[in-house]
């Protein structure tokens, strides 16, 4: 496919998982290479779990993105509400958490993972069980309000 575009590509932050998608879709290797360079050179530890729970829809391509992620939401999951990590796969919060670069109070991880498992509890008991054997050992005993 041929595709003509006049005009200049303005990505910002809030629109480029957008141009990402529908590069991904029209198969645009241009489009989808430059997003995917914006992505990289904005990347902070603002946005990085945003641009990681986009990237692990698409992991396959954006294999990169989501290592690049990892570090940065790491050292960064003090400044996150339990909302911004919802969308991240489990292996990819194990490795958050697992990561040398976490910066998270037992606190915070604790209540990161409650949350977590409030939702997973919505699944079959045997679900739920493996769901818990997976989350425990990151679990802290602290009080959580």
């Amino acid at each position: 496919l041929d595709y003509f575009y006049h005009g200049t590509l303005d990505l910002k932050a809030n629109t480029v998982v957008v141009f990402f998608v529908i590069a991904d879709v029209l198969q645009i290797a241009s489009l989808s290479e430059s997003t995917v360079d914006f992505m990289k050179q904005h990347l902070d530890g603002k946005c990085a779990p945003a641009m990681l729970a986009v990237a692990c829809q698409f992991r396959s391509r954006l294999k990169v993105l989501v290592n690049e992620c990892i570090p940065i939401t790491a050292s960064t999951f003090s400044s996150h509400t339990v909302d911004h990590l919802a969308a991240v796969p489990d292996d990819i919060l194990v490795a958050i958490l697992q990561h040398p670069k976490l910066q998270a109070s037992p606190k915070d991880v604790s209540a990161c993972l409650i949350q977590r498992l409030r939702l997973q509890a919505r699944t079959p008991e045997g679900l739920a069980k493996r769901h818990f054997q997976k989350w425990a050992p990151f679990i802290h005993c602290v009080e959580i309000e």
